[in-house]
């Protein structure tokens, strides 16, 4: 099913296999299936997290919007802990809102005008869809799901804040947050559901601190093919988990030294 107005909540509150929920299956991203079930009652929160759900928001114009908290509302010192101000968060989070202090709105406000400013980005953003919902079931009979940022005419791509939009910043983004899995199983859905390949797929990088550099950059066929390999492992832990309703953490195991380590003291161990 490829389904292109489901609402942000309705898609993450459904039961299917997600590329985060791959991810946090996986050791090599300190994951594990203990971790994973912990993760879907306990869902992870952070201000970095409401700033790159605001900014998805207002650069694709669907989603959780950001609205400045009044001024007036606010303590002396600036901090939204007054009793009114956590009155008035609460309703506007009821609203669909993300409350945010003016200048967090205001930074959000220059990180979208430098991607709509970008010519590359701006040229993806001219595909027809936004927040495509794809759900499938993998040849194992794992049920998966993927939610492009924008998506159409055989295309696919991403928008991630970070700190650095550079090749070697973003590049260990790419590592540490598995950002290669997640392209490998987008396409993988995508392939199931529709039987076609996507012929691309594009992550807009933008910096969240000034100049709010932005670069459009693709993930070459080693990353692609070490991130199916990746994807495929997460759905093999799942459907194990599954079939036996046993969800483990993390084993222990016979730990060496680094190789730095080594070298360092290589004299006094004879090496």
């Amino acid at each position: 099913m490829i389904d292109h107005n489901m609402p942000d909540e309705i898609y993450h509150a459904r039961p299917e296999l997600s590329s985060t929920g791959a991810r946090t299956l996986l050791p090599e991203f300190k994951g594990s299936p203990a971790k994973f079930i912990w993760e879907k009652s306990h869902p992870r929160t952070s201000r970095a997290f409401d700033i790159g759900h605001a900014v998805h928001a207002k650069v694709l114009g669907t989603g959780l919007q950001a609205i400045a908290y009044p001024e007036d509302l606010l303590a002396s010192n600036g901090a939204a802990s007054t009793k009114a101000a956590k009155e008035w968060a609460e309703e506007q989070r009821g609203f669909g809102f993300v409350p945010m202090k003016s200048v967090e709105v205001n930074v959000i406000n220059k990180i979208t005008d430098a991607v709509l400013n970008n010519a590359d980005a701006r040229k993806i953003l001219e595909q027809p869809h936004r927040e495509t919902s794809i759900f499938s079931t993998s040849p194992e009979g794992v049920p998966v799901r993927a939610r492009f940022d924008i998506y159409g005419n055989g295309a696919g791509a991403d928008l991630k804040t970070t700190t650095d939009a550079s090749p070697r910043g973003f590049g260990k983004h790419v590592i540490e947050y598995g950002y290669f899995v997640q392209e490998a199983w987008y396409r993988d859905v995508h392939r199931y559901e529709t039987g076609v390949e996507l012929e691309t797929f594009k992550f807009i990088a933008v910096e969240t601190s000034g100049p709010y550099q932005v670069a459009v950059h693709e993930l070459d066929v080693i990353y692609r093919d070490i991130g199916r390999k990746l994807a495929q492992e997460a759905r093999d832990i799942y459907q194990r988990c599954v079939e036996t309703a046993t969800w483990p953490g993390v084993e222990g195991e016979l730990l060496g030294p680094p190789n730095w380590l080594i070298y360092q003291h290589e004299e006094e161990l004879a090496l």
